[in-house]
């Protein structure tokens, strides 16, 4: 192998478990579509951990404990599936179940199982005893008792379905009848390890050595070609082989493991090229945390900087949903300014910041200074450090020219006396700076030898730091203070907010309103919004309009009013891409998609389905790409000098847009996140109908593109010869007139069943559909992120346009 393998982290692996004392692992194993790692006891217990830092996700009872150990783990889109010596449950990653617990009489002692020709929708489950069970994941049912003289203790699924027997034996299975194909002799003794990939079965296990009678580990890897069904050379090991695993992508290429942790990388195909290893020097475990109130959130990570994992798809298959919780929006941080979020997240919530301030100043905004000289910046540090340092309250005096401020008791008296004229301000937030990195330690490792933060590799960032109980239509009576760390938002004590640490957390700029203005927003602006842009016409003299801009008296939009969207884009800046030393491509920046076409049209009345606006955008980045059979849009439709259409300016288009946003307009249109996405503007989720959602099954990891379900449902051909967003528009607003009609009549369930049945039968695309298009309209998907109810974890999601 000509690549470099190295250690990447080490962790100590949390108890999985409610034990008072560590327990042993019993199964573990990678969640196949989301960034967990789970864990099964000796108890029954099933526990798993998000991330390289294994930070605990969800934890639950899996089986009884008289029911010995969790012996494997498999999953699905629905949940993790566990198995127990004497029966299965099935349950949600957030670990509720999914069906009852199933066990019965004939399971004595289960050992394994494996998905079947069925996907994931069934399982085939074994052990050391007579009868193999066939199992419906959808429905929790035992439906098929198989009777068997073999004994499995180890079940994978490629090719074939692939069970290691007691004896050292690999029996292939047929997936669908579960008959024995093939019969494999691997291992003398027995097979302590197996996986299975593509065409390929891998296993290590003991032979009985004699004259000591005892079992010992085989010094090599036994390999089987499923697709031939012939043994393949065994791979030499010298340090004995008790662990063997095939590498996801990287189809010939196997890790083996030793039980003193020695690995070689190897080539199945070529066994005699093998690279060890090598492993960095045992690392000291980490300090205990002796936990109390006051002990900084950054032990667990709370701050350190968030990077969001490209897709091909660009940000759109990344679920924000799992870094945001709470009904505060976050803030990407993939953009340009983005540095500025903590600051914009402050403001946001400081109501009388977004009037015109006029005399005493209502908001003051202070930079936290900077010290020229290092002793004095470390003396600052550690006066910001003193708990309670920094105030919620203060009051400021002015008299003949003179500024007073005051806190705590001090403003408590002079609010009773009642003798000055004193303005009481409120802590509104406050961006902070942390500091994690190797500059840090070098800085400011003259605090104390023991002061210096060497666990953390994070680069600085900002943060804010928000009251949001300031912000709400009533006072909630308690402080609501929230984390926004860019997309990421996490609610937190008040000591947590304002408490800082001269090492690694300090302030950098801080915000007081007028306490009287808190709570107090302003919502008649609304009223007063100008909508003339919505009744202009861009383009007067065109001898074809395919729209009618609004009539100013009779068509005022309003909270009732229902739009149908659709938008196309160009592409302005190509993604860059960096291969990794395994072959794996990785996406440093994604694509950079420049609004081109906004095309609105009436959702109701006697015009349904009529444009009113219909604007091309003049780009002003240099375009790589029209992408014109995705996005109908030609070079000249953007050229000012050749343009046919009504060619507006960004400004204006967005101005439209946020217009009728906030009026309170719904939005109606397919994959309409990901359009507001590209689009960068924030829409509330009770603005918007987004009908890839209305007729999705939640069951299948498909959603269904605008082409199939007009062809479908309403017996129209779209996006024939090109695209034409007027014209998705309207059959996204007819589409939802159709969900509406199901919905009423109670067969919307009946339906969407129909739908998918039919859409598997012709391959998801109408009869006829051009491929080229299509092949080209999937190369910049339009996925939305879906805003999640509940916690989750990000999964990349097969969507269509």
């Amino acid at each position: 192998m000509d690549a470099d393998w190295d250690e990447l982290s080490r962790q100590l692996l949390p108890p999985p478990g409610g034990q008072s004392v560590p327990t042993v692992v019993t199964a573990l194993a990678f969640d196949s579509s989301q960034e967990l790692l789970w864990a099964g006891n000796g108890y029954g217990r099933v526990t798993s951990f998000y991330a390289n830092n294994l930070q605990k996700y969800t934890s639950f009872r899996a089986h009884p404990p008289s029911e010995g150990a969790v012996h494997q783990l498999l999953f699905n889109e629905k949940g993790v599936i566990a198995l127990g010596a004497r029966g299965v449950h099935m349950a949600l990653r957030r670990g509720p179940p999914v069906w009852p617990h199933i066990s019965a009489e004939d399971m004595r002692d289960l050992r394994c199982m494996s998905f079947t020709s069925k996907a994931t929708s069934e399982i085939l489950v074994a052990g050391v005893q007579d009868t193999v069970f066939v199992i419906d994941t959808n429905k929790g049912e035992i439906v098929k008792r198989i009777p068997t003289s073999h004994h499995y203790i180890k079940m994978k699924k490629g090719r074939y379905i692939c069970a290691a027997t007691t004896d050292g034996n690999v029996h292939i299975l047929d997936p669908v009848k579960f008959n024995i194909i093939h019969k494999w002799r691997a291992h003398s003794a027995f097979i302590n390890d197996m996986d299975v990939q593509q065409d390929f079965v891998v296993t290590c296990g003991t032979s009985l050595k004699q004259p000591a009678a005892t079992y010992m580990l085989d010094p090599f890897v036994m390999v089987f070609d499923l697709k031939n069904l012939a043994t393949m050379p065994p791979i030499p090991f010298p340090p004995l082989a008790a662990y063997v695993r095939m590498h996801p992508r990287m189809l010939t290429t196997g890790i083996v493991a030793s039980q003193g942790g020695q690995m070689h990388v190897v080539d199945l195909l070529n066994p005699n090229t093998s690279n060890p290893t090598e492993w960095p020097d045992e690392e000291v475990p980490p300090p205990h945390i002796d936990w109390t109130e006051n002990t900084p959130l950054n032990s667990i990570a709370l701050y350190q900087s968030v990077e969001i994992s490209f897709s091909k798809y660009g940000v759109d298959d990344f679920d924000f949903g799992f870094y945001n919780m709470t009904r505060y929006a976050g803030l990407e941080n993939h953009i340009a300014n983005s540095y500025a979020n903590s600051l914009l997240q402050v403001l946001h919530f400081t109501p009388l910041a977004r009037k015109t301030i006029q005399g005493i100043p209502s908001v003051l905004t202070l930079n936290v200074p900077v010290a020229e000289h290092r002793d004095n910046e470390l003396e600052q540090r550690m006066l910001w450090a003193n708990p309670g340092w920094l105030p919620e309250e203060i009051g400021i005096i002015v008299d003949n020219g003179s500024f007073f401020c005051y806190q705590g008791e001090d403003l408590k008296l002079h609010l009773q006396r009642g003798v000055h004229n004193i303005q009481v301000y409120s802590l509104i937030g406050l961006s902070v700076n942390i500091e994690s990195g190797s500059p840090q330690k070098s800085h400011l490792g003259a605090l104390s030898p023991g002061s210096v933060d060497t666990g953390s590799n994070h680069k600085p960032h900002l943060v804010a730091m928000v009251n949001v109980a300031h912000a709400e239509p009533s006072p909630p009576g308690d402080s609501q203070w929230h984390l926004f760390n860019d997309f990421s938002v996490k609610p937190v004590s008040a000591a947590e907010a304002l408490t800082f640490n001269a090492r690694w957390k300090m302030p950098s700029v801080l915000v007081y309103q007028l306490k009287t203005a808190n709570n107090n927003l302003d919502t008649e602006w609304v009223k007063n919004i100008d909508t003339s842009v919505l009744h202009i016409d861009f383009k007067p003299d065109a001898t074809e309009h395919p729209y009618r801009t609004l009539d100013p008296i009779t068509e005022r939009p309003g909270p009732e009013t229902t739009v149908a969207l659709d938008t196309e884009f160009v592409l302005a800046k190509q993604s860059e891409v960096e291969m990794k030393s395994d072959g794996v491509r990785e996406v440093i920046r994604p694509n950079f998609h420049a609004l081109a076409r906004v095309s609105i049209v009436r959702g109701e009345g006697e015009d349904e389905g009529l444009a009113f606006i219909d604007d091309w955008i003049q780009v002003r980045e240099p375009v790589i790409d029209y992408l014109h059979s995705y996005s109908g849009i030609k070079p000249d439709d953007l050229d000012p000098r050749n343009s046919k259409h009504c060619l507006v300016s960004l400004k204006v288009a967005y101005k439209r847009l946020w217009v009728l946003l906030n009026l309170g307009c719904k939005f109606i249109g397919h994959g309409l996140k990901g359009d507001f996405r590209v689009i960068n503007i924030q829409v509330p989720k009770a603005q918007i109908i987004d009908t890839i959602d209305l007729f999705y099954q939640k069951n299948y990891r498909r959603k269904l593109s605008l082409k199939f379900l007009a062809w479908y449902l309403l017996k129209e051909g779209i996006q024939v010869d090109t695209h034409d967003s007027i014209e998705d528009a309207r059959i996204a607003l007819k589409l939802y007139k159709k969900f509406l009609e199901f919905d009423d009549a109670g067969i919307t369930k009946m339906m969407l069943n129909e739908i998918y049945r039919a859409g598997d039968s012709v391959g998801w695309k109408p009869p006829g559909s051009n491929t080229a298009a299509s092949e080209q309209q999937a190369a910049v998907q339009r996925s939305p992120t879906p805003i999640s109810e509940a916690p989750s974890t990000p999964v990349k999601e097969s969507n269509a346009n």
